[in-house]
């Protein structure tokens, strides 16, 4: 698989578990310290369904875009993130094209009352910067610093800065010690080799066993997508083998991990769903996980269970 194809994979993964509110939440928490990250509540979050797109960076887009309100004052972040795999220098001029973009369309739908008003101020713009790359990430962090002669005209030029949230910054104590789902995502995703993989999963059902049901079905989702990627066809089952109190929750990595690659072979076919899902009914896996690996509507895998019985 081409190095292009792989991160392209990486920020699709990432971009589809973000969208999940549990999730970005998850991230803010974990890996953004700043006094304002506790006063964003998880039902307050609104995720904007909308890409900004540049002319000059058709290929790239402004990510995932949230907004919220704080304490129910008539205050709404947007919360831009940009997921990147590779360095770009070109990072603070990218993110000043995407917040102006994102300020024209807030001025698009204010009433010309609301513009007018002395009172009248732009949502505030966090932006963050999400890194999985292995190269250090070099680029600057500020856009006064992206302007020659910054250092002689200080405040009298255009500012902001973007929080980086490095994955490969954080050491394996550090991510375990947080114990959240992305900082179980960060712990797989960082560059080791396979043997140093299938350790870190193994390290990780204890972890992943106190997630909740939802975290799970994230986490095992994103897994799907990326970690079966990077490990030989074969090696999950080894990977996988276990004893204790948490069998059946590896049987249920073990199923899901395994979805992709049967529905893929039986080219989407309603059979290797129903095959699939029996197995993890067997195995005593929540609707709603199965429901998530298979693409199953609740009431088809309740009759499945009807069946088994």
């Amino acid at each position: 698989m081409s190095e292009k194809k792989i991160h392209q994979e990486h920020d699709k993964g990432y971009k589809h578990l973000l969208q999940s509110k549990k999730a970005f939440m998850d991230l803010l928490k974990s890996f953004v310290k700043t006094e304002w990250v506790e006063l964003v509540q998880e039902e307050d979050l609104i995720r904007v369904d909308k890409s900004f797109v540049l002319q000059d960076f058709s290929s790239k887009e402004a990510d995932i875009v949230y907004r919220s309100k704080i304490k129910g004052q008539d205050i709404i972040f947007y919360v831009l993130l940009e997921l990147q795999s590779t360095v770009d220098h070109q990072m603070p001029w990218r993110l000043l094209q995407y917040m102006t973009e994102i300020w024209r369309g807030v001025l698009k739908d204010a009433s010309a009352e609301e513009e007018s008003s002395k009172d009248y101020r732009l949502p505030a713009i966090i932006p963050l910067v999400l890194y999985n790359g292995s190269a250090q990430w070099t680029a600057v962090k500020s856009f006064r610093e992206y302007q020659n002669g910054y250092e002689l005209f200080g405040s009298a030029l255009v500012d902001f800065k973007y929080s980086l949230i490095n994955v490969e910054s954080y050491t394996e104590q550090d991510l375990l010690e947080v114990a959240t789902l992305m900082s179980a995502v960060f712990y797989l995703d960082q560059d080791i080799n396979k043997e140093e993989l299938k350790r870190r999963m193994k390290v990780l059902i204890d972890y992943i066993s106190k997630l909740s049901i939802e975290e799970r079905r994230l986490l095992f989702g994103w897994m799907n997508n990326i970690i079966d990627k990077r490990l030989d066809e074969g090696t999950v089952n080894e990977l996988l083998e276990t004893s204790g109190g948490v069998v059946n929750l590896v049987y249920a990595i073990e199923k899901i991990l395994e979805t992709e690659r049967v529905e893929g072979k039986l080219e989407g076919k309603l059979e290797g769903k129903l095959e699939v899902a029996r197995n993890l009914l067997l195995a005593n896996v929540d609707v709603e996980t199965i429901a998530a690996a298979t693409g199953l509507t609740r009431e088809e895998i309740e009759k499945l269970r009807q069946e088994q019985h």
